[in-house]
């Protein structure tokens, strides 16, 4: 037939073809069903021209894959009270069109277009009837592929149970609806490209599913730039980006094996942050089998497990916890933020509390624009970096081995604020660390701390030892720390471990500082070609010796309070000196000079100011250009077990008639400069020193054996407390 073909029938049994060969429209409609071929390949070829089929029955395929319906770049509008094709294989009604109508009232649509082109989802009327059909709706399942070329979704799809749409490309410029139930899925893929969309096309549904070889979420230039998806499930995946916001009030979950058309997906994979947020709710929770994200969050509340793949969350609501949360599907539990890959989560504009761990198998990255609440362990085989503009802060009920707040082979901190406090110090387990803040107060609990130069993973950077503003507090009560990167803060450093602490890079404040040393089972060892240690005031304590007589610790501090239980202290300050009482950060004093063997303390220049100093050998003072200074009044200024030897070459030893106490076992050698004949300057002896029995004349265990200057001194005063009961 050349010109228009119109059929009105009870019942189409189509065994033949029926064409219109001049590319006029073909109407057909039939009371009851509408039977398409008989297994030979008849098809109704219209030549350009609009097909139309209105049945009261169904519209039934028995080609097989070949065409049914051929518009050869027509319309095609179907309206049936029953279904359009069927969902099982083989069923399917094979067009061959550009724009498609059709509404099953009663079944699915399964329709293939499988002539070259795409196909638009449009609204039309049908020829016989007049019915209008708006878009692809069925009261079952939707399932509509295009076989070279994309779907453009220009008007309503909407089933009442699946939907599934597949093609080169998918366009979305109108809504696709799925069915309700927990049973019910929307699936769409774009084999080869991109699923895109403008501000009238969102996609709603119980589950979604979403594949696409290029980007999911493309602005189709109608002025949005995000997929929206209202649905209680999702899952997707993409070659390049995917760009989606979460509609409606419910909770939305990733979920795993979702359905497509072709196959399954499950998880979240190549997923690029939207800017305007992917999932929004009080509690999000992520969950997929090969990687989670990246992918950005709107929530209070966080739980996500990458599974074999990667973790990356961004969260843009400003402030966020991550927690133990349920999935509203499958009903598992989702603790904490975990992946066997790299974790990385970032809070933009806001705190982080982890109330639950943060885990990965290879590298964890953690920042946040506000402080971090350290509740829970945060770690990474390989390496956790931590970045806060505020503080870090510890919320660990325990403490040591078990209660790390960052355990990884590599730590690096960095804090706008404080890492740790006074009170609470972080507690880490790592082979290498490097912090930096405000005020920076760490525990290592694995046995050395090792400092270390090491980069940040999100902010970018590098941090270079353990740096503070203010304070920097650093333990290791089962092992010692290296110092071979630098340890730097302007008031104050507190160093404590149980081995011996060797200095090799210097250990420096602001001239009004502190630092504190404190080696419970070692010693203070110097391999720092420099000064060991400068600030204003510093308190050192070891079981062991401080320093050696070939490498004593060199300061450069304005007060000392030094301590060897049971070892030596040897001591170089290369300016005036005060040795007086201090107090470690423990609470505990140190009284002045303590050696449980000898004391050794050399001054290059200025004056040493001597409260006490006790040894259970010798003592042997130093002073190359300055006086020996009593301040600590009545008192004795040194007790030694053995000899007392002072040298002060160019200055004095005891001055402004202040003169020093001495109690010594053995011999006491002075040397100082000339004292002239108008300055003699007094010693004391303490009482007793001449009892019966203890000092004879000539034979005393007790002597001044040299007492010199420049010259010959003229005058000698020896004022005997106990004058009146011995005499000379």
């Amino acid at each position: 037939m050349t010109g228009d073909v119109c059929l009105d029938l009870n019942e189409l049994r189509l065994s033949e073809d029926i064409e219109s060969t001049g590319g006029g429209d073909i109407a057909i409609e039939a009371d009851s069903d509408v039977l398409l071929g008989d297994g030979s390949g008849d098809a109704v070829l219209s030549n350009g021209g609009t097909i139309s089929v209105e049945t009261g029955g169904s519209l039934v395929d028995r080609n097989g894959d070949s065409m049914d319906l051929d518009s050869d770049g027509g319309l095609v509008v179907l309206d049936a009270d029953g279904g359009i094709g069927g969902t099982a294989a083989g069923e399917e009604i094979e067009i061959g069109a550009a724009r498609l109508a059709a509404s099953a009232a009663g079944g699915d649509v399964a329709i293939s277009d499988i002539d070259t082109g795409s196909l638009e989802i449009v609204e039309a009327t049908t020829l016989k009837g007049g019915a209008v059909v708006t878009g692809v709706s069925a009261s079952d399942d939707i399932c509509l592929d295009v076989s070279d070329g994309r779907i453009g979704v220009g008007q309503v799809v909407q089933a009442g149970g699946d939907t599934f749409l597949e093609a080169e490309n998918i366009f979305i410029n109108a809504d696709i609806l799925g069915g309700t139930d927990s049973t019910d899925q929307v699936g769409i893929t774009a084999r080869t490209g991109d699923i895109s969309q403008t501000e009238n096309g969102d996609i709603r549904g119980y589950s979604v599913a979403l594949s696409a070889g290029g980007d999911i979420g493309v602005d189709g230039g109608f002025g949005d730039s995000v997929l929206g998806i209202d649905a209680t499930n999702l899952a997707a995946e993409a070659g390049g980006f995917i760009h989606i916001e979460k509609l409606g009030g419910q909770d939305l979950a990733v979920a795993e094996n979702l359905s497509l058309k072709s196959g399954t997906v499950s998880g979240l994979t190549q997923i690029e942050n939207s800017g305007s947020g992917i999932f929004t709710g009080r509690d999000v929770v992520l969950r997929g089998g090969t990687g989670v994200g990246p992918v950005s969050v709107e929530a209070d509340n966080l739980a996500a497990d990458g599974g074999t793949g990667d973790a990356e969350v961004r969260d843009i609501a400003g402030g966020l916890r991550i927690s133990e949360l349920q999935t509203l599907k499958g009903g598992d539990i989702v603790t904490g933020l975990t992946a066997s890959q790299d974790v990385s989560l970032e809070v933009v504009g806001g705190d982080l509390v982890i109330d639950e761990v943060v885990s990965s198998g290879t590298v964890t990255a953690v920042q946040a624009d506000g402080s971090i609440a350290s509740n829970a362990t945060v770690a990474g085989t390989d390496k956790v970096s931590v970045e806060a503009g505020g503080n870090i802060t510890d919320g660990l009920d325990g403490e040591g081995p078990g209660n790390e707040n960052f355990r990884g082979s590599d730590v690096v901190i960095r804090a706008g604020g404080n890492v740790g406090s006074s009170t609470e110090h972080l507690d880490i387990h790592s082979d290498r660390l490097a912090a930096t803040g405000d005020n920076v107060y760490l525990d290592e609990v694995r046995g050395d701390m090792n400092i270390a130069e090491l980069n940040l993973e999100r902010g970018g950077g590098i941090v270079a030892g353990v740096i503070a503003a203010k304070e920097v507090a650093l333990t290791a009560d089962d092992g010692t720390i290296d110092t071979s990167l630098r340890i730097q803060a302007e008031k104050q450093i507190t160093l404590q471990t149980r081995d011996t602490l060797v200095i090799e890079s210097p250990l420096a404040t602001n001239p009004d500082g502190k630092i504190s040393i404190e080696v419970t089972q070692g010693g203070i060892e110097s391999r720092n070609a420099g000064t060991d240690i400068e600030t204003g005031s510093a308190v050192l304590k070891a079981s062991e010796s401080i320093g050696s007589a070939e490498n004593p610790v060199r300061t450069s501090v304005d007060m000392l309070a030094v301590q060897s239980t049971n070892g030596s202290v040897n001591i170089v300050e290369s300016n005036g000196l005060k040795i007086k009482p201090g107090v470690l950060s423990n609470g505990a004093t140190v009284e002045g000079g303590r050696a449980g063997q000898d004391f050794n303390l050399t001054l290059e220049n200025g004056d040493l100011e001597l409260a006490n100093i006790t040894a259970g050998n010798d003592v042997n003072l130093t002073v190359s250009n300055g006086d020996v200074v009593d301040c600590n009044g009545d008192e004795s200024n040194i007790d030694a077990g053995r000899n007392v030897d002072i040298s002060a070459p160019n200055g004095y030893v005891g001055v402004n008639q202040d003169a020093l106490k001495l109690n010594a076992g053995g011999k006491v050698t002075i040397v100082q400069r000339d004292m002239g004949r108008d300055d003699a300057d007094p010693i004391t002896l303490p009482p007793g020193v001449f009892a019966q029995d203890n000092v004879k004349l000539g034979e005393s265990s007790f002597y001044l054996d040299v007492l010199y200057g420049w010259q010959p001194i003229d005058e000698v005063i020896l004022i005997i407390e106990e004058l009146d009961e011995y005499s000379l």
